[in-house]
């Protein structure tokens, strides 16, 4: 299994992905129950998560299985090249020959598959010790050369990631890589060389496959004789040949060039619905796990009622503001940066942000929506109180605790000195939020966070 996940690099991703994610989820939902928390947020977190990271590892254990069911039997047969031709056994062996175990496949019918029915496996040669180090972490590797002139080469590793590099490793050992030919690691490159043949070298799944001939045409029938399917868009003229019907295509190499135009437009049409759908599941559910319904068996009371409640809320001893705002009809929860009283409570904790929420009221589905937006604090105003920097920053906050202590290092005339945490701060966003949204619940109407203030005709996808 270890083998199997260092030698595909995605899955091996996706896998920490789905794992880690799962912790941190879990952590953050144990926190969130410990401090009194809703665990929407965290719900809807983990659900977005697996909309994107799953699909991601599906995609590459598909792959990765697909490519491991295609290459066992190339494995097989390659190993079969470097086994003996099995002698034919005597007439007077006849009657034991069905007592012993089956023999090996034959050199031949393997060289047959995996170079085409016209190689002679006489002149296929171990090629490990042929390329220098291009080869090195080769589980096998064979070359094949032919009376037409044209050769190919056949290599075996241990996975995707030990094949890609081995490409690059054979072109710089040939002195291809200088010469300027067409593709990358996953089309193939194709180039002409200085003799003035075609060459292709390409890796698909663990396999390195390296053919020279004439043209392209001519290396697009040797891929085909072995079975091999080049990669979609691969830097080769002319069409693929018709496969053999026993060879067996690299389902692992890329997308099937012979998929049609039609199916091409459905698998883009699905793509598109499944990011559209991923987009909604964002804001609808960020809108909802950031929701407190309104308290039950109330009756709402009218929006001017509401906005007297909220405005009483200065009256209180909160850290903010709540104010109308006539010429837009919403109503502005500011930070009270003018008082220095909260000044320099802010300045003495140690606190850099904060939070400027927007209230617009739908009277007819009795609900609040909010718009958060995030502040700096500039301290360099003095005395006259903080200058805030309004940064365009909106979303959702669902969770947010900072817990700060200061140890310090005290002394008295008794005890000598000793450690001893001299200074303490905490900061809880939703508890400064608790006061406004206790207002608007228990006023009948729902507090819904929005993370975009959409257009009525549009809130379908936002809410």
């Amino acid at each position: 299994m270890r083998a199997f996940l260092l030698s595909h690099p995605g899955l091996l991703v996706s896998l920490l992905l789905v794992v880690g994610g799962t912790l941190v989820c879990g952590l953050l939902g144990f926190f969130m129950k410990r401090s009194g928390a809703s665990l929407r947020p965290i719900l809807w977190f983990a659900s977005l998560f697996g909309l994107i990271v799953l699909p991601q590892f599906a995609f590459h254990l598909t792959r990765a299985i697909s490519g491991s069911q295609s290459d066992a039997p190339r494995a097989a047969a390659l190993k079969a090249l470097e086994q003996s031709p099995t002698p034919s056994p005597s007439p007077t062996s006849q009657t034991t020959v069905s007592a012993t175990p089956q023999p090996p496949r034959p050199r031949a019918e393997a060289a047959k598959e995996l170079f085409g029915p016209d190689v002679d496996p006489a002149l296929i040669l171990d090629a490990r010790a042929m390329f220098g180090d291009a080869l090195a972490q080769a589980e096998s590797a064979h070359f094949a050369a032919f009376p037409s002139g044209e050769s190919v080469l056949i290599a075996k590793f241990p996975g995707p990631t030990e094949a890609e590099q081995a490409w690059v490793n054979y072109l710089r050992f040939s002195g291809l890589s200088g010469l300027p030919g067409k593709g990358d690691s996953h089309r193939g490159f194709a180039v002409t060389r200085p003799v003035g043949d075609r060459l292709y070298a390409v890796p698909l799944h663990s396999v390195l496959w390296v053919g020279s001939g004439p043209d392209d045409a001519s290396l697009r029938r040797r891929l085909a004789a072995g079975g091999f399917q080049p990669p979609d868009r691969a830097p080769l003229e002319g069409v693929d040949p018709a496969p053999e019907p026993t060879t067996t295509h690299d389902a692992a190499a890329g997308p099937r060039s012979d998929w049609s135009p039609l199916t091409r437009l459905g698998l883009g049409v699905a793509l598109a619905a499944y990011m559209l759908f991923v987009v909604a599941f964002f804001l609808k559910g960020a809108s909802w796990a950031g929701t407190t319904p309104a308290a039950p068996h109330l009756t709402p009371v009218p929006r001017a009622e509401l906005e007297s409640r909220l405005q009483a809320i200065n009256q209180q001893e909160v850290p903010y503001h709540v104010e109308a705002l006539p010429e837009s009809g919403e109503w502005s929860v500011t930070w009270r940066y003018a008082d220095a009283r909260w000044v320099d409570f802010a300045r003495v904790h140690g606190q850099r942000g904060s939070h400027r929420l927007v209230l617009r009221f739908d009277e007819a589905a009795h609900r609040v929506r909010v718009t958060e937006y995030a502040a700096a604090y500039d301290w360099s105003a003095g005395a006259q109180g903080a200058r805030i920097e309004w940064k365009y920053l909106t979303g959702i906050t669902f969770f947010h605790v900072e817990h700060r202590q200061v140890l310090g290092l005290q002394l008295d005339g008794q005890d000598g000195s000793r450690p001893k945490i001299s200074a303490g701060y905490r900061f809880n966003l939703p508890s400064l939020k608790a006061p406004l949204i206790e207002v608007v619940t228990r006023a009948g109407w729902e507090w819904r966070p929005v993370a975009w203030n959409a257009p009525t005709w549009l809130r379908w996808l936002t809410e």
